[in-house]
């Protein structure tokens, strides 16, 4: 170890005086402090940072490196601790001299980058941030630091509008029976039903008021009360003589269907093509034959089906158009 002597020219003379906290530690963990708080980033751009030293020529005082290096770090801070050991390495400090270096060159770094701030950015608002950023700086109420609530607004300048709230779903109600369509979905933050709206997804047509899972199921081909199943629990009957004594002549018809029927009180009438769809619907009460113009529906076969007003009774007959 007698032989030993710091890193320096020969002629150079380690300074005469006691241990002093390190300039290099200090200055250099400042500037990579201000570069992270600038850039809102620890890291350098690509996620590293290269410097070259050719060989033989970085040095200043004597030959070296000896060979080409790179070096590389990946947070600014890392490139200050390089620079602060540089001065152990070199002999100009002791490690004592190091750390405390470094840490008063944290606080300096914040205490710059507030004054630089204030010079340069304005608060409006006086919500303690700055209009870089602040997303809106004429509103106390809209900043980092705030709670996002459930108004349409990016609250807390994340650029993201009602986030990590709980999330509603409403289904509209084309039909107003209070039953809504699952197709058809809004999401709120807010549990308020938007107008058109309902909290359910049980309606199976949302197009007719009298397809839900409320309504009685009825004797015409279709699912009234959205149970997935059709004319179930009906009492229906092709007898046709047992309960109206209907008769529909002629058949084939062209344009004039004629039913007879011997019934006082009121009865629907609905002619259903084979897809169960209702193309003619006619209520009649107190007579005792109907008249259906079929003229302009198309040719093919379709079933009459007839039902007393409550729906306890229904037939049905088939027919031809041509």
């Amino acid at each position: 170890m007698e032989n030993w002597f710091p890193y320096q020219r020969p002629t150079f003379v380690s300074p005469n005086f006691g241990g002093y906290i390190s300039g290099h530690s200090t200055f250099s963990r400042a500037a990579a402090e201000v570069l992270a708080y600038m850039t809102g980033d620890e890291y350098f751009p690509g996620g590293m940072g290269e410097f070259e030293a050719p060989m033989n020529e970085f040095l200043v005082f004597e030959d070296g490196p000896s060979m080409d290096i790179t070096l590389q770090w990946a947070k600014y801070k890392d490139a200050s601790d390089q620079t602060s050991l540089s001065r152990i390495w070199g002999g100009i400090h002791p490690p004592a001299d190091d750390i405390p270096g470094r840490l008063i060159g944290i606080n300096i770094a914040l205490d710059v980058f507030d004054l630089a701030e204030s010079l340069f950015f304005v608060d409006e608002d006086n919500d303690g941030f700055y209009n870089y950023e602040d997303c809106d700086d004429n509103n106390a109420d809209i900043n980092p630091n705030i709670a996002e609530t459930c108004d349409g607004i990016d609250n807390n300048c994340n650029d993201l509008v009602d986030d990590g709230l709980p999330v509603f779903q409403f289904f509209l109600d084309s039909d107003g029976d209070t039953y809504g369509n699952i197709d058809s979905i809004v999401q709120s933050c807010s549990f308020s039903i938007p107008t058109g709206y309902v909290s359910n997804n049980e309606d199976c047509d949302d197009t007719n008021p009298d397809i839900n899972p409320s309504a009685m199921e009825v004797f015409d081909s279709l699912d009234n009360d959205c149970n997935n199943l059709i004319d179930d629990g009906v009492v229906a009957t092709h007898n046709l003589d047992d309960i109206f004594e209907l008769e529909i002549s002629p058949n084939p018809v062209r344009q004039t269907l004629r039913v007879q029927y011997n019934y006082s009180e009121e009865l629907i009438f609905k002619i259903v093509n084979v897809d169960g769809k209702v193309m003619l619907e006619k209520i009649v009460s107190g007579n005792d034959f109907v008249e259906m113009d079929v003229s302009e529906l198309p040719p093919t076969l379709y079933f009459l089906q007839v039902q007393n007003s409550i729906g306890t009774q229904q037939v049905s007959k088939q027919f031809v158009k041509y």
